[in-house]
């Protein structure tokens, strides 16, 4: 099964080839225990690559102010400059 097939298939959830099985790709450097289950991964599996969503991020201004409203509630606005 192809995995456009299999993604196709979890949509419409019907039957799939095996179980979906969620494993994380940042394993800590320098550290030998985790080579085995690298190998395996690599070997066994489709693995995507990961991507830094932090190069999409920007820094926006912002002005903080508080508007009073009572004594027990004070809501504060940000707005954009």
């Amino acid at each position: 099964m192809t995995r456009r097939e299999r993604l196709r298939r979890c949509y419409f959830n019907l039957d799939l080839d095996r179980p979906a099985v969620y494993s994380r790709t940042l394993f800590p450097v320098n550290d030998s225990s985790y080579d085995e289950l690298k190998t395996y991964l690599h070997t066994h599996t489709e693995l995507k690559p990961c991507w830094d969503s932090t190069r999409f991020e920007s820094d926006y201004s912002f002005e903080s102010s508080v508007e009073p409203y009572s004594q027990d509630f004070e809501p504060s606005a940000y707005t954009p400059l």
